[in-house]
């Protein structure tokens, strides 16, 4: 983790229900500010993800995902 809440970074090594090289094929590279290149995982694996993950606070989010993530650029 870098950085405290709600200006927090995590990165991870690997996460369940999701292979890399996959992922990282299906990536979405994004400039935020003047941060250029950012790989953000893609929608997608990230639904695959919150699945595999199958905890309370994964299951809540995989369905606001599907409800409002896919559109939403407010996220």
């Amino acid at each position: 983790m870098i950085g405290n809440i709600p200006y927090r970074i995590d990165i991870f090594s690997s996460i369940s229900g999701v292979e890399f090289d996959n992922a990282f094929k299906a990536r979405i590279i994004q400039d935020i500010g003047n941060i250029k290149d950012i790989n953000i995982i893609s929608y997608e694996d990230l639904l695959k993800n919150k699945k595999a993950s199958n905890r309370k606070k994964d299951k809540e989010a995989l369905s606001w995902l599907k409800t409002y993530g896919k559109n939403n650029r407010d996220i």
